[in-house]
């Protein structure tokens, strides 16, 4: 309205109070973590092949990028392949790795990131020479969302470690660096009743994958029951684990996914309504995302009417005082002073002027040459030092130090400052002077004089010195 004041006003809603997801085996998302990919010869002539499914749940077209983070290393320039799913459309990638990225031996993780939530999931599988898929045995993992991450003081557990007991498995855990980081992981081993078994911390690079047999852990293991738990102790960046469970004799995979972070719980409900929500603005009002866990609700209203004029306050104190004025003009001369008496010089008095002053040499004086001042005058001995030679002197730019030298019988180190301005000598101070010494070498800074070297008897030279402050 023309003339009106207008009122923002900002809430934040926290998205799991409108709506918590169901928990459920996958979880759709645009960014995700598929923590065992690969094609790769295994143990006992096992062959390991991967199958990969992506799902648009959306009701738009969603672009996505699969990156393969290879075991091992940083992956910050990964091998990749991207594609587009149309709304509802599911695609299959068998044998990924080979066919979409032509590596025959390799293995790792996978990272899916998409302009739009999708639902991924992965098979990986050993299968013989020429069978079927239906003959393999493998193992599922769900994508996993990047934002189910564990981070700095964070924690999360696997089950299923059954190695070299009385049932013959084979045990290996992922664990996978998901936020571009360089984490330090803490992996511990419990048995069956939680006691530590072992542990051993493995420090991340951006985006790697490593999968450890448990024995890394503790070599001596023999266990049906154990559980591994991976706490995230230093660093930057975020991690997932994950475990799979081998049978030596068939190689039949199990897989073992993590516990998750507590991100499911909080209201379920809106004033009785369940389920995924629909939030509608109203009249000026907005609402738009804030981060991935809020809603920013923006009111726009019109202001009221202007209430009463209050009273008249009192005077405040008076300011400082304004700056100075401009300089008024110049006055008229004034008026001219009354004449002096008359004087005579007396007998052979000077009267300093310029040369050629025909005003002076008019009135009877004569010119003598300038004033030169080609002479010497004595220094005062008051005060001043002993006699000697071979000393050290500097000027300070006012005055002159004297230190050291030869008496005749013996070197010294006493010495004086003297004035010329006031004819005057002080000695100087011989607390922690140099030793006694002559021929040595003095430079003014500016504000000190430096002295160093020289000699007491001329056969020993010092190779130290001293700094005076006048």
């Amino acid at each position: 309205m023309s003339g009106s004041m207008v009122i923002r006003r900002t809430i934040l809603v926290v998205a799991a109070l409108l709506s918590a997801p169901a928990v459920q085996a996958g979880f759709p998302s645009t960014e995700s973590f598929l923590p065992a990919v690969g094609r790769i010869a295994g143990r006992y002539g096992a062959q390991f092949y991967t199958t990969v499914w992506a799902t648009n749940l959306t009701s738009a077209p969603v672009s996505f990028t699969f990156d393969f983070l290879k075991q091992g290393q940083a992956n910050d320039s990964p091998a990749s392949f991207a594609d587009t799913l149309a709304p509802g459309q599911t695609k299959v990638y068998e044998d990924v790795v080979e066919t979409k990225l032509s590596l025959t031996s390799a293995l790792g993780a996978a990272r899916v990131t998409s302009t739009g939530e999708i639902l991924l999931a992965e098979r990986i599988y050993n299968r013989e020479p020429g069978d079927d898929l239906g003959k393999t045995e493998g193992l599922f993992f769900a994508g996993i969302p990047k934002t189910l991450s564990i981070s700095l003081g964070q924690s999360a557990s696997i089950q299923g470690i059954d190695q070299w007991g009385s049932e013959n498995f084979r045990y290996n855990f992922m664990v996978v660096e998901t936020g571009g980081g360089s984490p330090t992981v803490n992996v511990q081993l419990f048995d069956a009743d939680g006691a530590l078994l072992g542990q051993k911390a493995y420090e991340l690079q951006p985006y790697e994958q490593i999968q450890p047999n448990v024995a890394d852990l503790y070599s001596s293991i023999a266990t049906t029951n154990a559980r591994i738990t991976a706490t995230v102790t230093g660093g930057t960046g975020s991690v997932l684990i994950a475990g799979a469970q081998i049978a030596n004799e068939s190689q039949d995979p199990t897989g073992f996914e993590m516990s998750f972070p507590d991100v499911f719980g909080g209201v379920t409900s809106l004033n009785g309504l369940t389920g995924a929500l629909t939030l509608e603005a109203g009249s000026n009002i907005s609402i738009t995302p804030d981060g991935s866990s809020a809603l920013k609700i923006d009111a726009t209203v019109a202001q009221g009417p202007a209430g009463p004029r209050g009273a008249t306050g009192a005077t405040g104190p008076a300011g400082p005082p304004g700056p100075m004025g401009a300089t008024g003009a110049v006055g008229p001369p004034g008026p001219q002073g009354i004449p002096g008496s008359s004087g005579t010089l007396p007998s052979g008095s000077f009267v300093l002027g310029t040369l050629g002053d025909t005003t002076l040499t008019g009135a009877g004086f004569r010119e003598v040459a300038p004033y030169v001042s080609d002479f010497w005058t004595a220094t005062s001995t008051i005060n001043a030092p002993s006699g000697r030679d071979q000393h050290i002197a500097v000027w300070t730019g006012s005055k002159m130090i004297v230190w050291g030298g030869f008496d005749g019988t013996s070197a010294v180190n006493t010495g004086g400052i003297y004035d010329p301005v006031t004819d005057s000598w002080t000695a100087t101070s011989t607390v922690n002077a140099p030793s006694a010494r002559g021929v040595g070498e003095a430079i003014w800074t500016g504000t000190k004089m430096i002295v160093w070297g020289g000699t007491a008897d001329g056969i020993t030279y010092f190779n130290n010195g001293g700094i005076y402050d006048p």
